[in-house]
């Protein structure tokens, strides 16, 4: 992971100022609430670059702000009504399931087009 995420930062400054970046104690506490221990590398990103997005166009889930837009808890709650009502319109097209669900989908970000990232 950590060649990985320094090939990143050759190709994506980290920013001056970092927001909402959480610590260890922070984390802890988020996947106590959220039931689940999160991917390192997610992790790292959100502690390394802060709430944010990438060329204002892919948008990071992060539990440390209070902006509606990037909340983890409340974006989820808006992505996870999205994709059930698409996935009850279209079963075909939305065959995954969601967190809580048995092997479910987990979001963590989206894109200005308003794609879902899981």
């Amino acid at each position: 992971m950590n060649d990985y995420f320094e090939l990143l930062k050759n190709v994506l400054d980290i920013p001056k100022y970092v927001y909402n970046t959480g610590n260890h104690k922070d984390w802890n506490i988020f996947e106590k609430e959220l039931g689940v221990i999160l991917p390192y590398d997610y992790k790292k990103f959100i502690t390394t670059y802060g709430t944010g997005s990438i060329n204002n166009f892919i948008y990071f889930l992060t539990p440390f702000s209070e902006d509606e837009n990037i909340n983890y808890f409340k974006k989820m709650n808006i992505i996870f009504q999205s994709y059930n009502t698409s996935r009850s319109n279209f079963p075909e097209y939305f065959i995954h399931n969601i967190y809580p669900e048995k092997n479910g989908l987990l979001p963590w970000g989206y894109t200005e087009n308003d794609d879902e990232l899981f």
